[in-house]
């Protein structure tokens, strides 16, 4: 009589980690991830040493208090938000080492790194859309990217939402690749819509005079570096969720993307006066020279009396162009471009 078979035995872990990393391309999952970290902790500190730099300056001191409110809250949340990443590699890599298990499932920390980066990508986004709107006074087109951004904020939210109800790595990109992916072309198309009209509503006020094209042209490639980099990166983010949704090339994009939102909206800020010092024609004092905008509404006649007490002349052209990057003009006179765009009398102080 033939003995009955044994039963079968349980794999072992080792087993189970064997097999789980025979189907996991740890270089294109944990490992990109992990390059992602500290590269998002440098640009953290980019972060923090450009919001140091600009309380420290005298922009901050002129600037409407919502301005200095942004900075604050976008530091707070960058930071809350690097917390977040460093945390969730130290779950996979540190408190589960060894464990091939977790690489299969989303710890709680990557679904609220991708909750946040909605906010930070919002305030960004609106503040630029501001912009354009006082740039160009057109109610369509700003309402137009408005729905974009306020688009790209609501998928963001809903693809965080859905990432907290299921778990698993190995299927929640596949699943939510039609979310995902509508919020990462909303997002590039406010992007390019935001940079498009600074640099349609720029190119327009070139005036012919050396000073103030030299300056245009500046703000035109500042525009064109901070909103290119960006857009870059949204599409990177995009094509690696559709083209390889099993691997975290995307959520290593998604690391870097809000961080570099955020040092957008501060180089807009902090860059103000160096735009400006690069091409003014300093005084003794240093004080770049202009005129006011009503001396400039008098006509030709009044701009020849301006010119012949030796001042240069302020174009009406680029007050469009002082308003898109909030500038603060300063002239021997005490005349102010002020941080809303518009111009008065006296000093800094006044204000």
């Amino acid at each position: 009589m033939s003995n009955p078979a044994a039963p079968p035995t349980q794999p072992t872990a080792c087993e189970i980690n064997e097999l789980i990393l025979s189907q996991i391309n740890l270089g294109a999952t944990i490992g990109i991830a992990y390059l992602a970290v500290p590269i998002s902790a440098i640009l953290y500190g980019v972060t923090v040493t450009q919001t140091f730099y600009y309380y420290r300056s005298s922009k901050a001191a002129s600037d409407a208090w919502h301005t200095k409110v942004l900075v604050a809250i976008l530091l707070i949340l960058d930071s809350v938000h690097q917390a977040l990443i460093i945390y969730s590699l130290y779950y996979y890599l540190v408190a589960h080492y060894a464990d091939a298990t977790v690489l299969l499932h989303d710890v709680w920390s990557l679904s609220a790194e991708v909750l946040l980066t909605g906010p930070i990508t919002f305030i960004v986004e609106s503040f630029l859309t501001v912009r354009v709107y006082r740039l160009g006074g057109n109610i369509y087109l700003t309402l137009t990217i408005g729905a974009f951004v306020v688009a790209h904020l609501v998928l963001n939210l809903i693809f965080a939402a859905k990432a907290f109800e299921d778990t698993d790595l190995t299927t929640v990109f596949t699943q939510l690749k039609a979310v995902g992916s509508a919020c990462l072309g909303v997002a590039t198309a406010a992007d390019v819509g935001i940079a498009g009209a600074v640099l349609w509503y720029l190119g327009r006020s070139r005036t012919g005079f050396r000073r103030s094209d030299d300056m245009i042209t500046r703000l035109m490639l500042l525009t064109v570096s901070t909103g290119a980099l960006t857009t870059v990166f949204v599409l990177a983010d995009l094509v690696a969720f559709v083209a390889a949704p099993k691997t975290l090339w995307s959520v290593a994009f998604n690391f870097l993307l809000p961080k570099l939102y955020i040092n957008t909206f501060l180089t807009t800020l902090n860059i103000r006066g160096t735009l400006l010092h690069g091409n003014a024609h300093t005084s003794a004092a240093g004080a770049f020279n202009s005129v006011p905008l009503s001396a400039l509404e008098r006509g030709s006649s009044s701009a020849h009396a301006h010119a012949a007490a030796g001042r240069p002349i302020a174009l009406a052209r680029g007050v469009e162009m002082a308003r898109s990057v909030q500038v603060e003009v300063f002239s021997d006179k005490g005349v102010l471009v002020d941080a809303r765009g518009g111009f008065g009398s006296g000093s800094a102080d006044s204000k």
